[in-house]
């Protein structure tokens, strides 16, 4: 594969992990932090478990695809880095 075509995926990667960034804040303005105690709020306590299911798996997938965001980048600076130092030792 290119330099240019693994770039291209990082920032595929990249643009994925923003928008689950921009759909957890989305939905978090929804959120109600007031405790709900009574019997006819039931359904607020009911949404208010739903969404913090959905942004608990919201919190886990960004932090698991930031982790490699970030190990992806590294490796390909590791290649940008390998390819010139290899370059370097050519004799013209």
């Amino acid at each position: 594969m290119t330099l240019s075509s693994l770039t291209i995926m990082w920032g595929a990667l990249f643009a994925a992990v923003l928008c689950l960034a921009l759909m957890r804040r989305w939905a978090a303005r929804r959120e109600d932090d007031s405790l709900h105690l009574h019997e006819f709020e039931s359904a607020i306590v009911q949404r208010q478990s739903s969404l913090a299911t959905f942004l608990n798996r919201v919190d886990i997938a960004g932090k698991s695809l930031t982790i490699v965001v970030v190990l992806y980048g590294l490796a390909l600076i590791g290649r940008v880095i390998y390819m010139a130092w290899v370059d370097s030792l050519q004799i013209y």
